[in-house]
């Protein structure tokens, strides 16, 4: 960001430019922000300029002046819901059902429940021989060995 800044002065009209990083007392009053003791130099007329990544802030604008950034950072930060509650196991393993109303789930309960019944009333002693597809298959291969 300096060489940009360097070459901006280049071909403009500013002939003079202190760059200060930061001072030794703006150290000791701001010693938790080099960026905030830095905007203290420039407001403070320590320095004539401040180039770095900065944040602004109000206290830092309220120091000094920032100009229009060159670049935006998009921050986003997640927080806790209020009054959330971790999940429990048992939170979790109900989520499967969510997708669906409690009116679908019912109706496929229902749909189990009766093609179940319905394949217990057509059952019979000889097992899967009366099915009827299997019926179907056996004239097909009747019908197929007519023809060799």
């Amino acid at each position: 960001q300096i060489d940009y800044f360097d070459t901006v002065r280049e071909i403009s009209n500013i002939k003079t430019v202190t760059y200060t990083h930061r001072s030794k007392g703006s150290d000791k009053q701001f010693p938790n922000s080099k960026w905030t003791s830095a905007a203290y130099d420039v407001g403070a007329g320590i320095s004539c300029i401040a180039v770095s990544n900065f944040w602004i802030t109000t206290e830092r604008l309220n120091m000094t002046m920032m100009t229009v950034p060159i670049t935006i950072e998009k921050l986003h930060l997640f927080i806790r819901k209020p009054g959330f509650k971790p999940e429990t196991y048992f939170d979790n393993l109900l989520k499967v059902f969510l997708p669906f109303d409690s009116e679908l789930w019912y109706f496929i309960l229902f749909l189990i429940v009766l093609i179940s019944i319905l394949g217990i009333f057509f059952a019979n002693e000889r097992g899967s021989e009366q099915i009827i597809w299997r019926k179907i298959q056996r004239l097909k291969r009747e019908k197929v060995s007519t023809l060799h």
